[in-house]
């Protein structure tokens, strides 16, 4: 049986030694394309028996609520407050999920999480250069072409950007489901 990539670099990042540990990144902004990029990295990356030194790090970027080049609006200070709150919150709630998901699947695996502010296709850029990722893992919306031109996408950009290895997660189609359930 011939190795991937991915596992030859699984097990050079293995063989370094425990104090060594592998790197792995994960955004995370709470949609099915997400929870499926983690999904896959626990069930790929952290098998039961591996000997693989390994921590996750689960990201979440927030977008900031006003953009300077947005149009202007005025809200209260105690209502901005209320914002910022509820976003902590909910980014709270979506990494608290996340680190679930964890430990169900992988009760070895070393986790932490991070909860940044801002463009999240520069700040995952950013965060896996700040925190020397080995591999960095994020799901695909599956937006079609006019919306990935109009719109930009981020793991695109993060595939052209980042320094590590970026594996992006895509959404299985019907057919691939249908077929993998017909011949179990």
């Amino acid at each position: 049986m011939m190795k991937t990539e991915e596992e030859d670099l699984l097990e050079e990042k293995a063989t370094k030694g425990s104090g060594d540990r592998m790197k792995v990144m994960v955004g995370m902004d709470g949609s099915d394309g997400s929870i499926r990029a983690l999904t896959w990295a626990l069930e790929t990356l952290f098998k039961p028996g591996s000997s693989v030194a390994a921590s996750i790090t689960l990201l979440h970027v927030q977008e900031p609520f006003f953009y300077p080049k947005g149009p202007a609006v005025y809200m209260t200070p105690s209502a901005m407050e209320v914002v910022r709150k509820e976003q902590d919150a909910n980014s709270a709630s979506m990494v608290t999920m996340a680190r679930d998901l964890c430990k169900q699947k992988s009760a070895q695996v070393e986790v932490g999480s991070v909860i940044m502010v801002g463009e999240p296709k520069e700040a995952m850029c950013r965060a896996a250069e700040q925190f020397r990722a080995d591999l960095l893992v994020m799901g695909s919306h599956g937006k079609g072409m006019i919306k990935r031109a109009l719109l930009g996408s981020v793991s695109d950009y993060c595939a052209h950007h980042v320094r590590c290895p970026v594996v992006i997660v895509k959404r299985r189609k019907r057919s691939d489901v249908t077929r993998e359930s017909v011949s179990v």
